[in-house]
């Protein structure tokens, strides 16, 4: 061991560092989150699309102008696949449509705002504040056609489960008419 000199300390090195000298004491460098892929993707620009005639249509008296409003922006989004976050005021538009007493209408727009997010990406952010509490309210409505319909394996096993517990309570264990198979499983 005399003589040799010790190992280069590795202690502190940063793992984006090419050189022995420790970067990560000054913190400049963002940790990488793998949102860079998509924050790379290009923008296109929608906000010429979004006219105020197109506003007024969302905002028609008639559902079926409003139902032309509606699709006309889900084939602005859908054309354009990846859009930048300054949109106008189609937020406000989208926004009064939440509340529409055409459930149909309601639903698109819930569509639309989903498509409007993926195709924002994590630019939405900014439209959060003026979208997020409607669209929870619409959400939590417990009378709700908006709610995520259950997988058949769900309802096959409430089903059951019911049915069993209904058996049980018309026909009480050592009755004549009860079920011979009882078996819950």
């Amino acid at each position: 061991m005399q003589g040799q000199s010790p190992p280069a300390p590795t202690r502190g090195i940063s793992k984006h560092s090419t050189s022995g000298t420790d970067e990560g004491e000054d913190g400049d460098e963002p940790d990488d989150s793998g949102n860079d892929v998509v924050d790379l993707l290009p923008r296109t620009e929608i906000s010429d699309k979004i006219t105020s005639e197109l506003v007024s249509k969302i905002g028609d008296k008639n559902w079926k102008i409003r139902k032309e409003g509606l699709d006309e922006v889900a084939g602005i989004i859908n054309e354009a696949k990846f859009i930048q976050p300054n949109i106008g005021e189609l937020p406000t538009a989208l926004k009064g449509r939440l509340n529409d007493s055409n459930k149909i209408l309601v639903q698109q727009t819930l569509n639309i705002l989903q498509q409007l997010a993926v195709a924002m990406g994590p630019n939405i952010k900014q439209h959060v504040k003026n979208l997020g509490i409607p669209i929870i309210t619409v959400l939590g409505d417990s009378k709700s056609m908006y709610h995520p319909p259950a997988t058949p394996q769900e309802t096959f096993t409430n089903t059951r489960h019911r049915d069993i517990k209904m058996n049980e309570t018309l026909f009480p264990a050592g009755d004549a008419l009860s079920p011979v198979d009882s078996d819950p499983s």
